[in-house]
């Protein structure tokens, strides 16, 4: 039984099959890919000569080292943007506290002035036109309620499509367990050959699994910190729409008004340029909220890495 080489394809370091392009393939071709992985390894599982071919799977050990060190190395480097959408989504959240106080502050001004109107006798038809103009005011808050509420239908789509990246990661997971193993008996098979490289090869295995955990522990991390950013964005959704009821009900309030008197006018015209700034305010959260969701693509640019890596897989064998 004579020493038979690898095919031409499997030779050279993995560097050399290494292509960007690959890094934002799309993962429909995971089976493909999946097959061209466990395709050598199975035909070297079935070859009668496995007990001369210990470099070759040497080789493709240090070959799948390899392809863990790039492994760990793209995933620092996505936690890395992580923790900047984190920073920003922090800075958004500074940005929603100081427009609840102003509107706070601006309650109080509210109920001194509903304080005063019950002691004033005023002309109705400025009356009604001062209402005209609150009502106009509300109808503008209610719209960016309802921009409020578009975008959390937006967050829980991504929420949804987080889902679907675990489930796939899940599914790579197995695959790669699957794999290891496939390892192991391959090793336990050849130790009668040469023990002390056998010990060897198991070195590199366990240390395989053991980046590979980390890994794991690492992606955890990641679905964590982006559950907390969900839960804040329900509780600043929750506050609107308690604002959003609070000024339904200042305008029942509103309709039993009967008068007001010239300084009345005056301080309500101050309110109603507090109200314009604080609608300037919202305005500007809306955007950065906009510009957030933006930034929140940084899961679907995880899932094209992780296919990428896959592809790599696949050039590589």
């Amino acid at each position: 039984m004579t020493y038979r080489s690898p095919p031409p394809r499997y030779r050279g370091s993995p560097a050399r099959h290494f292509d960007k392009e690959n890094l934002f393939r799309s993962p429909n071709h995971l089976n493909k890919m999946n097959q061209s992985i466990q395709t050598p390894f199975k035909e070297l599982a079935n070859s009668p000569s496995k007990l001369e071919d210990q470099a070759y799977m040497r080789k493709r050990i240090e070959e799948e080292t390899y392809k863990a060190k790039q492994l760990k190395m793209l995933n620092s480097t996505l936690i890395l943007r992580l923790k900047e959408t984190t920073a920003e989504w922090e800075a958004s959240k500074r940005l929603c506290s100081e427009a609840e106080a102003r509107i706070i502050e601006l309650r109080h001004k509210t109920e001194a002035l509903e304080a005063c109107l019950h002691d004033k006798d005023v002309d109705l038809v400025s009356v009604s036109k001062e209402l005209a103009r609150q009502q106009k005011a509300n109808e503008e808050l209610r719209q960016h309620a309802h921009e409020l509420d578009e975008l959390r239908i937006e967050v829980l789509a991504l929420r949804e499509s987080k889902h679907k990246l675990l489930a796939d990661m899940e599914g790579l997971q197995y695959e790669k367990d699957h794999e290891v193993q496939h390892w192991r008996a391959l090793a336990e098979q050849a130790r009668t050959a040469d023990s002390d490289e056998m010990v060897q090869l198991r070195q590199k295995v366990s240390s395989l699994r053991a980046e590979q955990e980390e890994v794991r522990r690492e992606l955890q991390l990641v679905t964590e910190k982006k559950d907390a950013i969900a839960q804040t964005l329900d509780r600043v959704f929750a506050e609107t729409r308690t604002y959003r009821n609070a000024c339904q009900t200042k305008d029942q309030q509103y309709a039993s008004v009967c008068a007001e008197n010239t300084e009345l006018k005056r301080k309500r015209e101050e309110l109603l340029r507090d109200i314009d700034a604080l609608k300037r305010q919202i305005e500007a959260l809306t955007q950065e909220l906009d510009d957030t969701h933006q930034r929140s693509t940084l899961l679907y640019k995880l899932k094209s890495l992780l296919s990428g890596l896959l592809s790599l897989f696949g050039g590589s064998a």
